[in-house]
């Protein structure tokens, strides 16, 4: 077994901290939206014509959250939403 020098500890540990380092952004794409194109938010309308709004005439009351979904379905103001 050859003997292990000073010179050589610090060359490993300095070439293994390297090593780590640049792990992540050889293997990490540099488009991180790139599932994006894979996501379908739903099967009758188009991603790209999706808006999110708030509007409090939706709901009949404001209640704390956590919510289910079952509560959240009952506070749905059905006229308004259609």
């Amino acid at each position: 077994m050859a003997k292990l020098t000073r010179r050589d500890f610090i060359k490993n540990t300095v070439i293994t901290g390297l090593g780590i380092t640049a792990f992540p952004m050889v293997f990490v794409p540099k488009d991180r939206a790139h599932w994006a194109l894979r996501t379908r938010v739903h099967p009758n309308v188009n991603k790209l014509c999706v808006v999110g709004i708030t509007d409090p005439k939706m709901t009949r009351r404001v209640e704390k959250i956590p919510q289910s979904w079952a509560r959240q379905e009952k506070l749905v103001n059905n006229e308004v939403v259609r």
